[in-house]
């Protein structure tokens, strides 16, 4: 049995059909979405103050181009710039840079709280009972007497001025909240 020119048999052709499923449209959208993500990073870092880009350990090349991307105001050179850097950001490890940031932007949040709750303690051990009504209100699942019976203790300790266990085990359950 002689093969025609341009015939295939039905299996290889069916191990083709199976080997790129992935459309020529389906790859312009992960593409599209790729630049797409790659644009919002560069406008983030862009957005970011020295010293967070500085942390964010970027390598030297990507960090003078973000810097300069920040210094444009607005025009065709920052256009050519934010592509430049979409591109530079191909080059690199998207993932990456994108968890480095995460992380960043949560150590800021965590400091935000953790300040805010010492100054919540601070006051509470000032003004004792009064100043917990806010809290318990914002944070009505609270165990109101527990709180209570920590902050005495808190306050007798703080006028003892002996160690701060207490204050460290309400803080704990104003952490807790």
């Amino acid at each position: 049995m002689s093969r025609q020119r341009g015939s295939m048999d039905p299996d290889e052709r069916e191990r083709l059909r199976q080997a790129d499923t992935t459309s020529r449209s389906e790859l312009r959208t992960e593409a599209r979405a790729s630049l797409n993500r790659r644009e919002t990073l560069a406008k983030t870092l862009a957005a970011l103050d020295d010293r967070k880009l500085v942390r964010l350990k970027l390598e030297p090349q990507l960090l003078a181009e973000v810097r300069l991307f920040a210094r444009l105001k607005k025009g065709s050179a920052l256009a050519r710039q934010r592509r430049h850097v979409v591109r530079t950001l191909g080059e690199h490890d998207v993932d990456e840079i994108e968890l480095r940031l995460a992380v960043l932007s949560g150590d800021v949040r965590r400091d935000a709280t953790q300040h805010r709750l010492q100054r919540l303690l601070d006051r509470l051990l000032e003004e004792g009972d009064g100043a917990l009504e806010p809290f318990l209100e914002e944070h009505p699942d609270a165990d109101r007497q527990r709180l209570r019976q920590a902050l005495r203790a808190a306050q007798k300790e703080h006028a003892e001025g002996t160690t701060k266990r207490r204050r460290e085990a309400l803080y704990k359950l104003l952490r807790n909240g």
